[in-house]
């Protein structure tokens, strides 16, 4: 009995051994594990697969946590309702990320036109033996226009700048301005602004004051009277009398005259007659007569002496005839002369010859001579 005990000892104590050391083993790992540190998340990289990420420029600062209201850099950003937090959240394949302006402006060109149509649609229109008739010429424009639906101002500027013939680029530019003010006024007018060639912005400009002046002419003079005073001032308040002088004229001209510009009171005062003779040309010979005499009342007053000849000739003849200034009675008959040669050339001799003043008289024969002349065909 006693020696087996003693060969059990040695086994006991190996196997107390063996779990001695894996107490160790065990106690060595948890220290180990346990002084390790976490691992860390990594940072979003700038591109992932399915999704680009475009890098900050060098030396940008962003925000960590940004709240939907300090994130202006982006303009109308499209938030994903089910997106992660800005911390670690890789933005959304759907949704799609605008360019800020600055941004925009500063890039050597956009998708939007490097895009095949559009770039197909400006190299017609610069090419210059296309041969292109102003109809094909204005199709290609509305098409252009139609493309810029929708996008940004930056991209619209790039697009016009690639555009070469001033003529082509007035014409997306008016029409921009008029699509923009059927949807949104106040882009309208930002958009005025932001045309950088003067001709492009006045003429913009003017197209907002008819339209606008259409559809609400008091908010139409508000705005244009607010602006500074400049070239945009002046179309702005052209476009609004061209407008409103088709149903008021004496009122558009009373709010014309209290310009203190000179010049942009007598171009109101030609426009505003021309618009009244086109549709009654004796009121508009009448309403010009009775101002003092000058270089804008003389041209005015030729202007609806001529389109009255045109409808009545002989009530403009008779009338002419009858103003007491000598030099305004000459240029009213040779101007009926003129007119009337157009489209009565025989009653227009016929009534040249019973002028009483001979010089006069071979004046305004003279004059209907040269009318015809420039209708007859060249040999």
């Amino acid at each position: 009995m006693r020696n087996q005990e003693q060969q059990a000892t040695p086994v006991r104590l190996w196997v107390w051994i063996a779990l001695a050391l894996g107490l160790v083993l065990a106690v060595m790992a948890i220290v180990v594990r346990s002084g390790r540190p976490a691992p860390k998340i990594a940072a979003a990289p700038h591109e992932t697969k399915g999704v680009v990420t475009s890098s900050p420029p060098s030396g940008a600062v962003f925000p960590t946590h940004a709240s939907s209201a300090q994130r202006t850099h982006v303009p109308e950003k499209t938030e994903d309702p089910g997106a992660a937090s800005a911390t670690h959240a890789v933005a959304s394949p759907q949704v799609r990320q605008e360019p800020s302006l600055a941004t925009t402006e500063t890039a050597p060109a956009s998708e939007f036109s490097r895009a095949p149509e559009v770039s197909q649609l400006i190299a017609s229109l610069n090419a210059e033996a296309s041969g292109l008739t102003v109809a094909q010429r204005g199709e290609l424009t509305q098409q252009l226009v139609r493309e810029m639906t929708g996008k940004t101002a930056a991209e619209r500027l790039l697009l016009l700048e690639q555009v070469v013939a001033f003529r082509d680029r007035n014409q997306i530019a008016v029409q921009v301005t008029g699509n923009l003010f059927n949807s949104d006024i106040g882009a309208a007018i930002e958009w005025t602004r932001q045309l950088t060639d003067e001709r492009l912005a006045k003429n913009s400009a003017a197209e907002l004051g008819r339209r606008w002046s259409k559809q609400d002419l008091p908010s139409a003079l508000q705005w244009a009277e607010g602006l500074e005073p400049s070239p945009l001032k002046t179309s702005a308040a052209e476009g609004i009398i061209w407008s409103w002088a088709q149903a008021e004229p004496e009122a558009a001209y009373a709010w014309a005259d209290q310009t203190s510009d000179a010049a942009s009171r007598d171009k109101s005062f030609v426009m505003i007659s021309k618009i009244l003779a086109l549709q009654q040309p004796e009121r508009a010979v009448l309403w010009a007569a009775q101002f003092p005499d000058s270089a804008v009342k003389r041209e005015a007053l030729t202007y609806s002496v001529y389109q009255w000849t045109l409808k009545d000739p002989s009530r403009a003849s008779q009338w002419s005839a009858q103003i007491a200034d000598e030099q305004t009675r000459e240029r009213a008959l040779l101007t009926v002369a003129e007119a009337w040669a157009t489209t009565n050339p025989g009653s227009m001799f016929q009534w040249s010859e019973s002028i009483p003043d001979p010089v006069l008289r071979e004046k305004t024969r003279a004059a209907g001579e040269r009318v015809l002349s420039r209708r007859a065909p060249s040999p």
